[in-house]
């Protein structure tokens, strides 16, 4: 089975609808900023520069506590400083805006090294902190880039005329096939065609680690979390009640137990526990043999052995704040 059999992929209305307005939402900022550019030389000289140090700041993390401290402080710098500019936040939300998209980047690139997504983890976890807005450009952005990220339906839009590069020319021009890929966050070639499942699996399952680790990463001393454990149980939950499970919730659910399991164990024993159990006698019952069946199969292995050893199931390498 293949993310796009069927014609759809997640579920859940009520999430869907809040994320859709959410990404909406933040498509409606963008729109905005890049209106205030038109034809202002000024703005588009800041907004190339405020990129390139986003770019830079969040390309300098590395899987060290005090590294991560260092760009975190360089970056509220920054921020606090573009948050200071009265009646104009317009470059403030730029900058929110290029960070949030630099770090979802990173979970397309450490797609196999799961242990460095702490390192990002933490970051946006401590600018959240700070700058609770950057939350919605961060949700935004990981919703833009990764639908799986909202356990939905999703199915294939009307045609439309988008015209440009990203959705490899006329909407119109492509077939309802391509058309639900787009929708589920396939990437568009520039010769006109379509990423291979293998890349999209690759990719996603990269950002839906990222976002996992986000959620479960935990919060500095004396400071809430911008959004902590609660979601990733909430999207455990959903992913896991989708009907029929298919490669693409076998890819969520991997995915972010990797990096969520023991955050979830330790915050909700007995619930885990059952979940846990449902899985292995159940759910996975209803999939067909998927090669990525083996990786949830030891998952669930581990899982019951330090559940019998009475003990929580180890963490991922990589946690900075324990």
């Amino acid at each position: 089975t293949c993310a796009y059999d069927g014609r759809t992929s997640l579920m859940r209305p009520a999430a869907a609808l809040e994320y859709d307005l959410r990404m909406r939402k933040r498509y409606a900022m963008r729109a905005k900023l890049d209106a205030a550019g038109d034809d202002d030389d000024a703005w588009a000289e800041t907004t190339k520069k405020l990129g390139k140090k986003a770019n830079m700041l969040v390309n300098q993390l590395s899987a060290s506590q005090a590294q991560v401290a260092n760009v975190s402080k360089r970056t509220l710098a920054m921020l606090d400083q573009l948050a200071k500019i009265k009646d104009n936040d317009t470059y403030y939300h730029f900058e929110l805006d290029a960070i949030a998209n630099h770090i979802v980047k990173q979970g397309a690139l450490l797609r196999r090294k799961v242990a460095c997504m702490f390192y990002v983890a933490d970051y946006a976890v401590l600018l959240c902190q700070r700058h609770p807005k950057l939350t919605e450009h961060l949700l935004g952005e990981f919703y833009a880039v990764c639908p799986l990220t909202v356990p939905r339906f999703i199915t294939a839009p009307a045609p439309r005329d988008h015209g440009g590069a990203a959705s490899g020319g006329a909407d119109g021009e492509r077939s309802d096939d391509e058309r639900l890929m787009l929708a589920l966050g396939f990437r568009a070639k520039k010769d006109g065609g379509m990423e291979t499942k293998e890349e999209y699996f690759g990719r996603q399952a990269g950002v839906v680690a990222l976002f996992g680790a986000f959620m479960c990463a935990a919060a500095a001393p004396g400071r809430a979390h911008p959004y902590g454990v609660a979601h990733a149980w909430e999207y455990v939950a959903r992913v896991v009640n989708f009907r029929p499970p298919s490669s693409t919730t076998l890819l969520c659910l991997n995915a972010v137990l990797q990096v969520a399991g023991h955050a979830l164990h330790t915050a909700y024993p007995s619930a885990m526990r059952k979940l846990m159990a449902y899985i292995a006698t159940a759910w996975m019952q209803l999939l067909d043999d998927e090669p990525a069946m083996e990786r949830l199969s030891l998952y669930v292995q581990r899982f019951f052995a330090a559940v019998k050893a009475n003990r929580t199931i180890e963490p991922p390498d990589g946690l900075l704040y324990q």
